[in-house]
């Protein structure tokens, strides 16, 4: 599980984002969600250790200050991560690992999987316009048209 910042040195998480190139935009930055319940919208907060910016781009800090191992694959972590980057919706999110003094930068993607009638329509499509271009070839090859 990922710790918060009470438990870590805050002036080591910074000079190591410092050393790493990157600014600090904010300390403690709390977001907002909203979670709409059978139409009854619940309010809910959420922090983020740090905001930081690098070259034009800002990430979300999420600083893990305990020994225990980072995976960012299991899901309590995966979703609490996930949740920070939606909610504030910048260009990445960073984890300091402070025990190892390391920046991971992580990503998500939701790939969609095209449905196989998708592959069928696009095959559909392909004879439909090849017989088009066969008939009018045909056509031109009879001098016809």
């Amino acid at each position: 599980m990922l710790s918060f910042l009470s438990t870590s040195p805050k002036s080591d998480v910074e000079n190591l984002l410092k050393r790493a190139g990157y600014r600090l935009d904010a300390r403690n930055k709390k977001g907002v969600v909203i979670v709409s319940v059978d139409n009854q919208e619940h309010l809910g907060d959420l922090a983020a250790d740090y905001i930081v910016s690098r070259e034009g781009k800002r990430f979300v800090v999420v600083v893990k200050a305990s020994a225990e191992a980072f995976d960012p694959t299991e899901p309590v972590q995966r979703r609490r991560l996930v949740e920070l980057d939606c909610a504030f919706a910048l260009d990445g999110l960073l984890v300091v690992d402070l025990p190892e003094r390391r920046i991971h930068r992580l990503g998500f993607k939701f790939p969609k999987e095209r449905p196989l009638d998708a592959f069928f329509q696009i095959v559909i499509g392909g004879f439909l316009l090849g017989g088009v271009a066969g008939i009018i070839w045909l056509l031109a090859y009879l001098k016809l048209f």
